[in-house]
């Protein structure tokens, strides 16, 4: 089988895909004759390198004021874009839809809810106060209306992705009911395809540059873009990306870093360990049932365990295939086992423990329960407590809606980089 994948960079590419993949990596395109010839990649010597708005490309402004607080700031930038997005005409004289719809990219949820409090309140009469001191009429349809005003971060549902997404490039300008802001988080660095998106407000320097780098790709795919960054002078990091700022966007991809990869960290194999062997256990071809005639991806194979009976070959087949790639990775990347069979003792097999005590729990039950594989909705008020296998939002932290994976933090779906928060709690505190 061979995988093809598109990056930011592959500074460290083929260690960190033999570190997670357990495959050997080749660059496409391979080097060519000449730097700017490589075959099937040709540089123009005549080709612009910015566009005047009419072909795809970007344009990167930056703002670092001093002496004024973030929000304030931000207030002034949201009013000054959406006022002449409205004002904006194309050659026609036809109402411009290009910059209507403006991005907001924050580094943190918390700072997306700051700035969607900001827009509900200050930037329509900072717009006002915009028009009162230009001595023009103010604007017909008030900006940013609040039933367009759209977050796009890991607080909202996944199932509404898709019609969100349709409804950002279907729904423009002359149809009334375009969004006028979309306040967004890292996931808006990948998957989004919306070719209508052309103004983008950054706020802070992204934790990395291919996070940037992707985020600012995401404006500007049919007509020219306008990123503006807004960085803060009381934080050094953004000051220095002020100070080079047109050096560092000339050469942006050379300042991309590798990332750190450690797949198989304590912590990871704690909170993504278990939902991998169970992938694996209800996908493999090479899995036979769960007990009986009952195949593991079955709704009652949940309940694994009936009375009597204990882990399988299957369950011992994925926690060996996990030490085993444990046991190829470089030893800088490798768990010191201490003692030796500390992966498996200590970080797998309590898991299946726990697991068949939930199991002999709900069977003697009265009535007797079943282990379900996820529960999404509250518990019903007439059951004292409940069973589960993956953690969702109600379980964690409940002592009555038990799930084997578990009660202090909620099963991943994905091993991409998510926007949960976590509570932190001081030594002091019981």
């Amino acid at each position: 089988i061979k995988y093809i994948a598109s990056s930011a960079t592959i500074n460290k590419g083929e260690e960190q895909v033999q570190c997670l993949f357990d495959r050997r990596m080749n660059l496409f395109p391979p080097k060519g004759r000449d730097w700017k010839d490589r075959g099937l990649i040709v540089e123009k010597d005549d080709e612009l390198p910015s566009s005047r708005g009419e072909r795809k490309g970007r344009l990167f402004v930056g703002v670092c004021p001093i002496g004024t607080t973030g929000l304030s700031t931000q207030r002034e930038i949201f009013s000054s874009v959406l006022y002449h997005g409205h004002n904006l005409v194309e050659k026609n004289g036809a109402p411009s839809d290009r910059y209507w719809t403006t991005v907001g990219y924050y580094n943190a949820v918390r700072e997306l809810a700051g700035a969607r409090t900001l827009l509900s309140f200050e930037v329509q009469e900072s717009i006002s106060r915009l028009c009162r001191h230009r001595n023009v009429a103010q604007l017909t349809n008030q900006r940013p209306d609040q039933g367009r005003i759209i977050e796009l971060s890991g607080r909202m549902e996944s199932s509404h992705l898709p019609q969100l997404l349709s409804n950002l490039e279907t729904q423009s300008r002359s149809s009334g009911d375009a969004t006028d802001v979309l306040l967004s988080t890292s996931m808006f660095g990948t998957g989004v395809d919306v070719d209508r998106l052309n103004l983008m407000i950054v706020s802070g320097q992204p934790k990395n540059t291919a996070q940037y780098i992707q985020a600012a790709g995401r404006v500007g795919r049919d007509k020219g873009g306008l990123i503006i960054t807004y960085l803060r002078s009381s934080r050094p990091r953004d000051l220095d990306h002020y100070e080079r700022f047109i050096g560092y966007h000339a050469q942006i991809n050379r300042h991309v870093e590798a990332v750190t990869v450690r797949p198989f960290a304590v912590p990871v194999i704690e909170k993504a360990g278990g939902a991998v062997q169970l992938s694996w256990l209800r996908n493999s071809r090479t899995v036979g049932p769960v007990h009986g005639t009952i195949e593991w991806i079955s709704p009652l194979a949940a309940h694994a365990f009936l009375p009597g009976t204990g882990k399988t070959a299957d369950m011992n087949r994925t926690m060996q295939m996990i030490e085993d790639r444990h046991d190829t990775q470089t030893p800088e990347r490798q768990i010191i086992q201490s003692p030796p069979n500390y992966i498996r003792a200590d970080l797998l097999e309590p898991s299946y423990d726990r697991w068949i005590t939930f199991c002999r729990d709900a069977d003697s039950n009265a009535p007797p329960a079943r282990l379900a594989w996820e529960e999404r909705k509250a518990m019903n008020a007439t059951i004292d407590k409940r069973w589960s296998v993956f953690a969702g939002e109600l379980q964690v932290g409940s002592p009555d809606d038990q799930a084997v994976y578990s009660n202090e933090y909620q099963t991943p779906n994905s091993l991409r980089t998510t926007d949960g928060e976590i509570q932190v709690r001081s030594r002091g505190d019981q």
